[in-house]
């Protein structure tokens, strides 16, 4: 066997070992949690009550701009990590069992709980996500309460995000600061830090651009390195995440890999590593979702696939099974757009594109400005082609399955100074000449 075919193969199975070690780890964690003695969480959680009572369900943070808090999903999660049932400790990791909720909503269940009003309420379960989150909430709030982890998830953004802006700094490459900040500012970030339900990609989003940041001059030499990163960031996706705003932990990772490895006069080969890198989140993310039903089918003996496969199939109907009835494809990206849009961040973003593409265009680099274009197309229709494909929960949930466009936002604001950095590239400066030459020949 020659090296050529040797390399993929080698590739191919440290993949497997890296998905089989971190699906086991997954699993050991989730039911390692439920070990944890519940009264002290109980304790803590139920200061979240006093939150929630306050605030309500679905509160804004500012008027006249997308910034609602999901304090309805918050309440749930809670109510998963304070539930205790006589069931064995893998039953309750595997079924997740929860408050039944239906009746009254999240949060009222959680206030009728804490107060008194309802002591006992009926039991049901949850299996066919991870739960991963539990795996930090559950110690979180054994030590501290709903506020302090508010508080404690502002400041961890806010030190992850100067962290991502001094490596772009030491990279020497500064002039994308900006367009990183201004495309995480357009999701608001301080929603994503005081819901515990969007921060969990928040967080994926921000640690994984962190770490490629601080390894990409060592994973150039082997390209596996990207392949595992990939693949694990899918994995802790599906792992940690209530099926928030999910594409967005590969379309903003490979927008900064493109960033910092793209050659600006090979965007085939680019494009090429948007679909090997792609391919490698989408198997983590999918296998390990996939790979939890078959756990929890396993061990329970009872059959989670066909639950799962139905609730996938719902949610990407174009049913959104409640009042608001049937829906088209252009209304759930406009209406996704239009909660992107309103936020004065955003339009900060959008005015910073225009001046941009402008400054390059007027300069006459043309030539640069349609290769990066062509190089990251495919990555800016990530967020409209998710919103075809997941219909019914990116309608239902617009307000804030709006974030997936930071993807398109970044990529925007990124290819004007990509097309700044490469307009010297010698194959590029061979084509404008060409251009000229052409342009003199048909003025003649």
């Amino acid at each position: 066997m020659s090296m050529d075919k040797k390399k993929p193969l080698k590739t191919i199975i440290k993949l497997l070992i890296t998905f089989l070690i971190a699906f086991f780890l997954g699993a050991t964690l989730i039911i390692a949690v439920f070990n944890i003695p519940i009264e002290q969480i109980r304790k803590n959680a139920s200061e979240s009550a006093a939150v929630f009572a306050e605030e309500g369900v679905y509160p804004k943070l500012y008027r006249n701009t997308t910034s609602t808090l999901d304090n309805f999903t918050d309440a749930l999660m809670i109510l998963n990590a304070i539930n205790d049932t006589n069931e064995s400790v893998i039953n309750r990791a595997m079924n997740v069992y929860q408050y039944d909720f239906t009746k009254d909503g999240a949060v009222n269940a959680l206030l009728n709980y804490f107060s008194g009003a309802d002591s006992k309420p009926e039991t049901t379960t949850y299996a066919r996500y991870w739960h991963g989150y539990l795996v930090l909430l559950k110690p979180a709030l054994f030590f501290t309460t709903y506020s302090n982890i508010r508080k404690i998830n502002l400041l961890l953004h806010i030190c992850l995000l100067l962290t991502i802006s001094l490596f772009w700094i030491k990279l020497k490459k500064p002039l994308y600061i900006v367009p990183f900040l201004l495309s995480y500012g357009s999701i608001m970030p301080i929603a994503n830090a005081y819901s515990m339900q969007f921060a969990t990609c928040a967080y994926i989003i921000l640690i994984s651009v962190l770490i490629l940041l601080i390894k990409n001059a060592k994973w150039k030499e082997k390209k596996d390195g990207y392949y595992i990163c990939f693949l694990l960031v899918g994995m802790a996706t599906s792992y940690f995440d209530y099926f928030t705003y999910p594409a967005t932990t590969f379309g903003v990772l490979i927008v900064v890999y493109l960033v910092l490895n793209a050659d600006a006069a090979n965007p085939f080969e680019a494009i090429l590593d948007i679909v090997r890198n792609g391919f490698v989140w989408v198997i983590g993310y999918a296998g390990m979702w996939i790979s939890k039903w078959v756990l929890a089918s396993v061990l329970l003996n009872k059959d989670f696939i066909k639950a799962g496969i139905g609730a996938a199939n719902s949610r990407s109907s174009l049913n959104s099974n409640s009042e608001m009835g049937e829906y088209s494809l252009g209304l759930v990206i406009k209406i996704n757009f239009n909660n992107w849009t309103n936020s004065p961040i955003t339009q900060l973003l959008i005015i910073f594109v225009i001046v941009a593409f402008l400054y390059v265009i007027l300069r006459g680099k043309d030539v640069a400005i349609r290769n990066s274009i062509f190089i990251f197309l495919p990555i800016m229709l990530i967020p409209f082609v998710w919103y075809i494909c997941i219909g019914n929960h990116s309608f239902v949930h617009n307000w804030f399955t709006y974030k997936e466009l930071i993807i398109f936002g970044f990529v925007l604001s990124c290819i004007p100074i990509y097309a700044l950095e490469n307009v010297d590239h010698p194959a590029l400066r061979k084509n404008l000449k060409k251009e000229k030459i052409n342009k003199n020949k048909n003025h003649k």
